[in-house]
This record gives C-alpha cells, structure tokens and sequence, in this order.
C-alpha cells in the first residue's frame, strides 16, 4: 500500500493504493469475499479516527471485479478515496492500515500494511495547487481510461477550496456526483451555491433540482456505495 504523499495541508485529499502480488509459481485466485480487506484511520494517540471495509465490487485499474485469477507474478492495484472516510481537518500523524482478513474462520488477520502520514496546518495555496493538479490529471485525453466517482478525489474534499472544479463539472457535465459533493459540503458558500444553481432556467438548473428531488441527505458511506452500484 502506498499513500499519495507523505506530508499533506489539512484537508487535502488522500488516496492509497492496494497491491496484491500473487508470490507464489502457480495461478491463484484472489476473491474478495473470501479475503475482505478493512482499511483504518488511525491518529498518533492510537485512536481509531475511521474504519472502513473495501467494498467488495471494487473498482480496479481494470475495471470493477472482485474476483481475480493472478498469475505468477501477477499483480492487482486497487485504488482507494481514504478523505471519503475521514477529512484530515486535523494537524498530527497518522497511520492508515490496511488488513486482509480470512472470511468464515472469526476473520483472523492474514496481511497487515502501514503507512505513515503528517498532516500539517490548513495552506489555502498547497490545497489549491494539489486541487488543480487532480483536476488537470482527470481531464479528457485520448485513450484515458474513466475515473469512477469513488476513486475521484474531487469528490471527497471537506473544504470549499474544491468548489471551483466541482462547479465546472456541473457546468460542462451536469455532473450529479459533483453536485452532491457541494450538497455535503455544508458551509455557507456551498449552501449559497447550491441554492444559485437550483435557481437557473438552463440544464445545469433543471440537473439540479432533479438531483436534490431524488435523494435526500445522505451520508459519506452512502455517496460511496451509491458511486460503486452506479458503476457495477
């Protein structure tokens, strides 16, 4: 497991991503089912800050499965939004673990993988250029392959600095995740946002007000399993 930086502003993004590596010289299979895999938040004081299980119809490089036939040598990376669980609002170390459980034996621990992570004092401009750098790399390019909402950073942002690239999504796509990602945000600026782009009399507006008529407030957990069902 490998996290995207080491030393991040408060409220930044986090992203890690989960390799399997089959070790062995004959094929295996991998399912996750049989093998869950949790994913925990912990802050320096040993306090357990989240703690959340990688869903099983997981969205690889490849696409979503949850079943894997590895080769020898044979690698699988999945990809994981860990700011869906947890904001990173709060200066101080951390420790984001991984843990492979054996399913139908009480779920003893298999595998176990750490890494470390500073979060520093909230940096407007950090944040900004971190943004950017997101929101540029997820831009349409030929042969790019599709990032799906749940391992889009964007949409996992607890502060308003995320706001301007969520609102060209809404712009340019009428995009409903990114919508709903203002809709969580819950701050003033959002609140006020939310409220001008109901009021268009354009297809951003019409998207909106459809958006916000079928759901209701709904949790981080939820927004992930809606992203992972979507895409199934």
């Amino acid at each position: 497991m490998k996290d995207t930086k080491s030393v991040i502003s408060a409220f930044e993004p986090v992203s890690v991503s989960i390799r399997i590596k089959n070790v062995s010289a004959l094929k295996v299979v991998y399912n996750q089912i049989d093998y869950p895999i949790v994913i925990q938040v912990i802050s320096n004081d040993g306090v357990i800050k989240s703690e959340y299980p990688v869903l099983t119809k997981h969205s690889t490089r490849d696409g979503i499965r949850s079943v894997f036939l590895l080769k020898p040598g044979e690698v699988v990376v999945m990809d994981w939004v860990i700011s869906a669980q947890y904001s990173f609002g709060t200066p101080g170390e951390y420790c984001i673990d991984a843990i492979m459980y054996k399913q139908n034996i009480e779920l003893p621990e298999i595998m176990h993988s750490e890494v470390k992570l500073a979060v520093d004092e909230f940096n407007k401009n950090r944040i900004e250029n971190r943004l950017t750098e997101l929101f540029q790399a997820q831009q349409p390019k030929e042969n790019k392959i599709y990032c799906p909402p749940h391992v889009n950073p964007l949409y996992f942002v607890h502060n308003d600095a995320v706001i301007p690239h969520l609102l060209w999504m809404i712009s340019h796509y009428c995009d409903s995740d990114a919508i709903q990602s203002i809709r969580r945000l819950g701050t003033e600026r959002a609140e006020a946002l939310i409220t001008d782009l109901q009021s268009r009399n354009d297809r951003v507006g019409a998207s909106v007000r459809d958006i916000l008529r079928r759901t209701s407030e709904i949790s981080l957990d939820d927004c992930v399993q809606y992203a992972i069902e979507r895409n199934n």
